[in-house]
């Protein structure tokens, strides 16, 4: 496929819209959402005619535009009177041939149109603050150059490659020290395609103006010339497994970030340096393996027996690392999940306890309902009590002679003074909602719901929206605890 032709036939290019191919004009031919899927048709020059079907997709892009990006490809085939050649293209493992059809020009933004299903409450998502970089990095031939939207800061940057950054008033195409003269020509090729009339200042590392950092959040560290391997040298990556029950090691061509499976170990020959990735389902054979393997690789390769053999964990990467795969997105590091720990979260979501307590909606319990009682007679009385304390004349005494009658028996302590009226919109202090003696209007069996914002969170260790998603029997033991139960 690689070497069918030099890209100068036909080209067409659709994205899924609505679950529909729209056809992209030939401006913007090239440039790719990483929240979409696309169909990129190619038909070849010469007495021979032969089409090639590339459906892209997105690494952000939904389940259904990547299913309705296949299902369209198969009906141009079928047009085709299925003479096309269908490849399915992932993003991060594009094949040569379809990187070189756009001559340099290849280019993955971030964001995407919506799915097409309206219920989802998803919105399109564009980067539109103005502010927008792109790692730019190849080998070779300009045509194998791709550009990749990535996070607007520092950390993004490398001395291995270049970069282009756009601003509202501005474009800067930054060249890395260690950057190659093919990847510094794409570079510039990308900037003429992003610009779009902002005027394009060249900037070599070291050499950066003020406006440059204040775009990128301010200087940081990031991986310098002096730790990146030569720039004629492509970084390799191997795959060591044991899965077929013997242990091997094989290389990844034209690798990506999604390359990485937990379930292994890899090996990045970066030259300078020997990166070990350990997967968090890589088994204890693989790791101790791959370490033994790294350093017979060293030997091999003929490297220094001080070449450093750096062992990292996956979520855990260090820009040394992260550097050598263009567009590295931070937010898709997978983290290691104790195996154990996630089989207990998954059996507890599933098994609520055998005996839940019924919703509070249902259930009345006999003790609140009988402090509820004490509480309405209480008060009863004491409105009675002041209702004619005034009105009411002074009962007679008795004559000073008369006689003393009998002891009458000690009468019950008076209730304790009900607490001013609940308004509807005020909160309760928590100290008042832990004891018995509420506020009238106050549901002795939603307490929480008095709490302000704050002493809700500080009491019941959730927001509002975590509590209200718990099970019933759940949000007892929450509110058993804080002692509003």
């Amino acid at each position: 496929m690689d070497d069918m032709d030099d890209g100068a036939g036909k080209l067409e290019m659709y994205r899924m819209e609505d679950f529909e191919p729209v056809r992209v004009e030939d401006a913007t031919l090239g440039q790719f959402f990483a929240g979409d899927s696309y169909i990129v048709k190619y038909t070849s020059a010469g007495a021979v005619e032969s089409t090639v079907l590339y459906f892209w997709l997105g690494k952000d892009s939904s389940a259904d535009e990547k299913g309705a990006a296949a299902l369209h490809t198969r009906k141009m085939d079928d047009l085709l009177g299925g003479r096309g050649t269908q490849v399915r293209v992932v993003q991060g493992k594009e094949p040569a041939h379809l990187v070189s059809l756009f001559r340099g020009k290849f280019i993955v933004h971030k964001g995407g149109r919506a799915s097409g299903f309206k219920n989802r409450g998803e919105g399109d998502s564009y980067d539109e603050d103005g502010v927008a970089l792109y790692h730019v990095k190849g080998h070779g031939k300009p045509t194998n150059t791709k550009a990749v939207q990535v996070s607007e800061t520092a950390r993004s940057l490398n001395s291995g490659d270049c970069f282009v950054l756009l601003t509202p008033a501005a474009a800067f195409l930054w060249k890395g020290g260690g950057a190659s003269a093919v990847e510094a020509e794409t570079a510039a090729a990308v900037a003429a395609v992003l610009k779009q009339g902002r005027k394009l200042q060249k900037v070599d590392e070291g050499a950066e103006p003020e406006a440059f950092w204040e775009a990128l959040g301010g200087k940081g560290e990031y991986p310098t010339a002096k730790d990146l391997p030569e720039p004629d040298r492509e970084p390799r990556l191997f795959i060591c497994s044991n899965a077929t029950g013997a242990f091997t090691v094989a290389p990844i061509h034209d690798f990506s970030q999604a390359d990485l499976d937990e379930a292994d170990v890899f090996v990045l020959d970066v030259f300078n340096a020997v990166f070990l990735w350990m997967g968090s389902e890589a088994t204890d054979v693989e790791k101790a393996m791959a370490a033994e393997t790294a350093a017979a690789y060293v030997a091999v390769q003929g490297y220094s027996a001080d070449t450093p053999v750096v062992t990292i964990k996956s979520g855990d990467e260090p820009l040394l690392f992260t550097s050598h795969f263009i567009g590295w997105d931070a937010s898709k590091a997978r983290v290691f999940v104790d195996p154990y720990e996630a089989k207990l979260a998954a059996a507890l979501a599933n098994n609520p306890e055998p005996n839940p307590v019924p919703e509070r909606s249902d259930f009345v319990d006999p003790l609140v309902k009988k402090q509820q009682e004490e509480e309405a007679a209480a008060k009863a009385e004491m409105e009675a009590e002041l209702a004619a304390g005034d009105d009411s004349p002074e009962p007679a005494r008795p004559p000073a002679t008369a006689p003393t009658p009998a002891a009458e028996p000690a009468a019950a302590a008076a209730p304790a003074p009900a607490m001013a009226a609940f308004s509807p919109g005020q909160s309760v202090p928590y100290d008042v909602l832990k004891t018995d003696n509420l506020p009238a209007g106050v549901d002795a069996s939603k307490k929480e719901e008095y709490l302000s914002d704050a002493e809700f969170a500080s009491v019941l260790k959730c927001s509002r929206a975590e509590f209200a998603a718990m099970k019933g029997w759940k949000a007892k033991q929450v509110k058993q605890a804080a002692g509003l139960w």
